[in-house]
């Protein structure tokens, strides 16, 4: 009966084991990941406009963010205000890819006002809240719904328009599929930032690993879009 126990409780100590194992396998890949659009990027560097030097410049910001980040947390220095200052540039620079994307005056001004009202907001969280984890939550939930809400507006002027003879072989149709996946994921699990502390280890890790496959993926997409890329 002792032994039975015994067994019992081993099961859920290795089911955890073999959760971190697999975790550390998708935190290696998505560390990895970027490596392939930046490949890509020096591949196809002679076809580079505006809007590539820019996605280019992200994914390397990206990247070297997320080596400090390793740095800091391995020396135990705090580097949420990296990652305040790194989600501040990241909305900056999507947006000014969708920006150059746009021809419409309209969805420029759109963009400007967007990046105007996310701006003010972090200042407005900064005066009203002094914890900066939760000012980072709320910017981070804000920064996903306007990307969201960029990515569906050019599948619906794409689909208006109807200007573009076949969609697959079009760069922008999958930077903006992967940020529109990536950003629309992003968003539900930002939700959950403020009580990852009330959910048990399991969840915490599944949780993680959502995001995880999701940069995966997110990067894969990119590469495929650079791939289309025509080089000049």
């Amino acid at each position: 009966m002792v032994s039975s126990f015994l067994r019992w409780k081993r099961k859920p100590f290795k089911f955890l084991i073999s959760v971190k194992i697999l975790f550390g396998i998708l935190i290696a890949l998505s560390v990895l990941s970027p490596i392939v659009p930046i490949l890509y990027c020096i591949k196809k560097r002679s076809a580079f406009n505006n809007q590539l030097k820019a996605l280019f410049l992200y994914i390397v910001v990206a990247i070297v963010v997320d080596v400090f980040s390793a740095v800091f947390n391995s020396f135990k220095i705090n580097r949420l205000p990296l990652q305040l200052c790194f989600d501040i540039f990241e909305l900056l620079i999507i947006s000014y890819l969708y920006w150059l994307q746009f021809n419409n005056r309209v969805l420029k001004f759109t963009i400007v006002s967007f990046v105007g009202i996310y701006l003010i907001s972090i200042v407005y969280f900064f005066l009203t809240h002094q914890n900066i984890e939760n000012i980072i939550n709320y910017a981070d939930v804000i920064e996903a719904s306007i990307i969201i809400i960029l990515s569906l507006i050019f599948f619906f002027k794409v689909l208006a328009d109807l200007e573009i003879p076949k969609l697959t072989a079009y760069p922008f149709f999958w930077f903006n599929s992967a940020f529109l996946l990536y950003f629309g994921t992003s968003f539900f699990l930002f939700l959950f930032n403020n009580n990852l502390r009330s959910f048990n280890e399991t969840i915490v890790l599944f949780l993680n690993a959502i995001h995880l496959l999701m940069n995966i993926c997110f990067n894969t997409i990119l590469s495929i879009g650079l791939c289309k890329v025509k080089k000049i």
